[in-house]
């Protein structure tokens, strides 16, 4: 989250290699680099046991649905996210705001780490229910709401719910493998769901970059994300999160 808020809420290099922002982009993935080299070097070398354990299998021992409702549990976050992020430039742009990027940007992306805090400090109160996860969701979309009904001061605060709501659904949502999966089956099962989440994201923005392009507005552009995070407000309710009725259990 620091690397996603970093980049716009310090936006000092675009000017320093005359407004490139190919090549600012590829300097804030430097990190990326490093952070690979560290752990190859650093990594410990004493886990051959635990790797024989593991199974060969690379599907989750679970039901096709199953795995598709995390999957899409989780992926009507990532289109609040990234959609927001993606297309609220060119909104502001269109309304004549565009002073109002850079700002709104930084405001959506420092917006997750309260959500964060929030829930490390009531992580017990929060986990294995549902009604956090609606939620946010819910807090999401009238986030996205505000936003396109305003062009304004007040889209900066709506953009930092937009980021409250998507880091705290974020962060709900990376807690459902291991709290719905046996300890053997937590890897597959989030390689599962991550796997369906980006793609179906990917999917969204691509709909909502059409939408935009057939009606000529910015603001059509926020709508299929707003039906994205339907998804999480349907299908959340329908898993039960008692530890003793873990799917593969």
């Amino acid at each position: 989250m620091v690397g996603e808020i970093l980049p716009v809420a310090l936006p000092l290099l675009l000017p320093a290699f005359a407004d490139n922002w190919r090549a600012t982009f590829a300097l804030w993935a430097a990190p990326i680099v490093v952070i690979a080299v560290l752990t190859f070097v650093m990594a410990p070398r004493d886990g051959a046991a635990a790797i024989d354990q593991v199974s060969g299998r690379w599907w989750p021992d679970w039901p096709a649905w199953d795995v598709w409702r995390l999957g899409l549990i989780f992926g009507g976050v990532g289109p609040l996210y990234f959609g927001a992020n993606a297309f609220l430039p060119g909104y502001l742009s269109e309304a004549g705001r565009a002073d109002l990027i850079s700002p709104a940007l930084t405001a959506l992306n420092l917006g997750q780490l309260p959500a964060s805090f929030l829930l490390i400090a009531f992580s017990r109160r929060f986990e294995s229910r549902a009604w956090p996860f609606i939620l946010a969701s819910l807090v999401g979309i009238s986030g996205i709401g505000a936003i396109i009904a305003t062009a304004s001061a007040l889209t900066i605060v709506s953009a930092a719910v937009v980021g409250f709501a998507a880091g705290a659904a974020f962060a709900l949502g990376l807690t459902l493998p291991p709290l719905l999966s046996r300890q053997e089956e937590v890897a597959r099962v989030a390689a599962a769901m991550f796997t369906i989440s980006y793609a179906s994201t990917v999917v969204v923005s691509l709909i909502c970059g059409a939408l935009w392009d057939i009606t000529a507005s910015a603001r059509a552009a926020f709508l299929p994300i707003v039906v994205a995070i339907l998804l999480p407000i349907a299908l959340i309710p329908t898993i039960r999160f008692h530890r003793d009725s873990r799917v593969g259990a």
